[in-house]
Order: structure tokens, then C-alpha cells, then sequence
């Protein structure tokens, strides 16, 4: 009970903290990163309706701040407004986040120090101050859902809603697919079958629900295209500042588009398609069929995180035109699974180094920048490669 105690107490100062940061980094921060784009778009709802569009995102969060321009008038033009309420769901998310390590820290029975530690990695972590606070980003959201839907059928508790749950996530962030493998192989493990039909179900009204305004006001297409379709061709570079594999072509700015093979090309005219980005699309589909067969085969959810943590790894360093921020999903995984398993805590930092710096290097700049994301990279690897050691040995026990 003492325990408990505790770590109810830490887990309040460490939200009130939270809350002290997130507001002053509003009165002393210009909106910067996609924070500025969202107070633009916020903007241009308010004076072409629900039909505009200038943006890549899925439905979801375009919708969100399209319901924020009828508060305009309210909001005026005070920055600290508008910053505030579009980061309110990213914001509450944390919160609720912060929530539930404390619940799962008490019922794993962690001790004080480890509490306050994982507490602490969890409130102050700088990968989220950088992406969700100084940024503005929103990666927070779908990837917290991601971690719901693998806890609500793993608990048993509420089984009914973990794929309408993950899909709520892809209609935010696209970039969820990297974790699709993992859910889906979870669904059809032989313990959980038994609520997939109704999951189906249950996913199918939400993209129903979600999707019939753009359909009632003709703009259906055009979100599905932006959003899915188009995707892997907005960014068409090897490379956008992120610590993937591609980082370490000389040429990272080369268009994905191009010919691994491009100086052959004229005595083998064939190998003109492969491409970079088919050949990271190939690797990142071998190694997803793996996760996905290992997720069919295992109903622990320690497991799960440790797989939903490697695909986010997988997809990141082999997928190309992919930008920095987007292995900022492993960190909540890590720091849930680091719960479940103490032996990862050393993991979960770093997996927030790793993230953390990728952002700095985008927000600030660094002269050795090249070197900082190639060493990164190769952190990426061996985080991987120890998650996979870790996860044999405790098969071979």
C-alpha cells in the first residue's frame, strides 16, 4: 500500500510538472514545425468551409481543426490560444498516458526507485518535449491508441475494441501501418480469434463514421488521396534527416524513384525497377511477415510491446523518404514495455536518446549532424538486435 502511495503521489507532481512545461513553452516559444501549419490550416477552414484542403493527413485530425475554426472568432489572433487548444489532445493523451504506466507500476508491484525512475523517463521525456510541445506534433495520439489496443485484448478487459481502436490510429496518422503487422497476427492468435469478427465490425462503422462527411460534402477522394494514396510520393528524398539505412548513401537527397543499379541500367534495362523505395518496401515486408507470424503465435503482451517496438525500429530504418520524428512511436512502447520487463529500461532510453537526437538535429542543426544520424542508425540496429536476443532467451528458459 505504501508502494502505491507513492507512486499515486509521484505520478500527480510529475502531471503537474507536465503542465507547467507545456504552458510555459506556450507563452515563451513561437509556433514552430507543423504547429504553424495547423494555426494555417485552422485559418483556411475558417474561410473556405469544410471542403479545403492543403494538407497530407488522414481525416481525423484535419476534421479536429476544422471544428477549432468555428472557435476562431473567440480565439482571434492570440498565439497562446491557438497553440493550446490544438495540442490539447496530444496533451490529454500524455496525461491519460502517465495514467496508466502508474496503474500498470502498481499492479507489476515495481519498487519506489523503479517507479520514480520510469515516472520521471515517462514525464520528462525530451523525444516527447521536442516532437509534441516544441513541435507540435500530434504522434503522441495514435501510437498511445496503438499501445490501448494491444492492452485491451492482452487484459482481456474490453477485447471488443482493439482494432477499432488501432484503426482510429491509422485515421489519424498514417505512418500506424508500420505497427499492422503486430495487430493483425495478434487478432488471429488462436486465444484471440474469437473476437475477431466483431472487432472487423467494430473498425469498419468507425472508417464508416469518420469518413461520411468528406463523402456528404464531395471531398472524399481527395482526403483518401492525400492522406493513403499519395503518401510515399509527397516526400520523394532517400532520406529526410532520419537515422535510416539510407543515411548512409552518400547521395541521401537522391530521389527514392531511382535505380539502385542506375549505371547498369543501360546493359539491363530491367533492373531500372529497383528502386530504393521498392527495395525498403521489400525489406520492411520481409521482416513484417516475420512479426506478423511471431504475433500469431504469442498471446503475452510483454511480447507484443517488445514486437510492436521492433516494427516500428523495421520500418524507420529500411522504408525510405522517411522523416526523423517517426521513430519517436517506439518511445511509449519501450517505456510501457519497460514496465512488463525491468531488464528494458536501458533500452527505453535509448530508444528516447535515439529519437530525441534526431529531432534536436532537425530543430537546431549540428555540424556534425551526418555523423550523429549514421550512429543512430546503427543504435537502431543493435536496440533491435538485443530486443530479438531478449526474446529468445526468455523462449529458451
Amino acid at each position: 500500500m505504501n508502494n502505491r502511495n507513492f507512486i499515486i503521489k509521484i505520478s500527480v507532481v510529475f502531471v503537474y510538472i507536465f503542465s507547467l512545461i507545456t504552458l510555459s513553452s506556450f507563452f515563451l516559444l513561437k509556433p514552430s514545425g507543423d504547429l504553424s501549419w495547423y494555426i494555417g490550416w485552422v485559418n483556411g477552414f475558417y474561410e473556405k468551409g469544410f471542403k479545403y484542403i492543403d494538407h497530407d493527413y488522414p481525416p481525423i485530425w484535419p476534421m479536429y481543426l476544422y471544428l477549432l475554426s468555428y472557435l476562431k472568432v473567440y480565439l482571434n489572433d492570440n498565439i497562446f490560444l491557438q497553440k493550446l487548444v490544438i495540442i490539447t489532445p496530444s496533451a490529454i493523451s500524455y496525461i491519460i498516458f502517465i495514467a496508466i504506466c502508474t496503474k500498470l507500476l502498481i499492479k507489476q508491484h515495481a519498487s519506489k526507485i523503479y517507479a520514480f525512475m520510469l515516472l520521471l523517463l515517462v514525464t520528462a521525456n525530451p523525444a516527447f518535449i521536442e516532437d509534441c510541445i516544441i513541435q507540435g506534433q500530434i504522434d503522441i495520439l495514435p501510437v498511445f491508441l496503438v499501445i490501448l489496443s494491444i492492452l485491451t485484448l492482452t487484459n482481456n478487459k474490453y477485447p471488443y475494441l482493439s482494432l477499432p481502436l488501432f484503426t482510429i490510429g491509422i485515421l489519424i496518422k498514417f505512418q500506424m501501418i508500420a505497427f499492422f503487422p503486430v495487430i493483425a497476427g495478434m487478432l488471429l492468435n488462436k486465444n484471440y480469434r474469437r473476437f475477431l469478427l466483431i472487432n472487423i465490425t467494430l473498425a469498419i462503422i468507425v472508417v464508416i463514421v469518420v469518413l461520411s462527411p468528406y463523402f456528404i460534402v464531395g471531398n472524399l477522394s481527395n482526403i483518401l488521396k492525400v492522406g493513403y494514396i499519395n503518401a510515399s510520393e509527397r516526400y520523394q528524398d532517400l532520406s529526410l534527416s532520419a537515422s535510416s539505412i539510407w543515411i548512409f548513401n552518400e547521395k541521401y537527397n537522391l530521389n527514392h524513384n531511382t535505380s539502385i543499379f542506375n549505371n547498369l541500367i543501360n546493359d539491363f534495362p530491367l533492373l531500372k525497377y529497383v528502386t530504393y523505395k521498392y527495395t525498403g518496401m521489400l525489406l520492411f515486408s520481409v521482416f513484417s511477415l516475420i512479426l506478423f507470424i511471431k504475433s500469431c503465435l504469442t498471446n503475452k503482451k510483454s511480447e507484443l510491446l517488445i514486437l510492436a517496438w521492433i516494427a516500428n525500429i523495421v520500418f524507420y530504418i529500411f522504408l525510405t523518404a522517411m522523416h526523423e520524428r517517426y521513430i519517436f512511436y517506439a518511445v511509449p512502447i519501450a517505456l510501457v514495455s519497460a514496465i512488463y520487463n525491468k531488464k528494458l529500461f536501458v533500452f527505453s532510453v535509448l530508444i528516447t536518446y535515439v529519437s530525441a537526437m534526431n529531432l534536436a538535429v532537425y530543430l537546431y542543426g549540428f555540424h556534425n549532424w551526418l555523423l550523429i544520424l549514421r550512429i543512430n542508425c546503427v543504435l537502431l540496429i543493435i536496440n533491435a538486435i538485443c530486443l530479438v536476443y531478449y526474446m529468445v532467451q526468455r523462449v529458451l528458459k
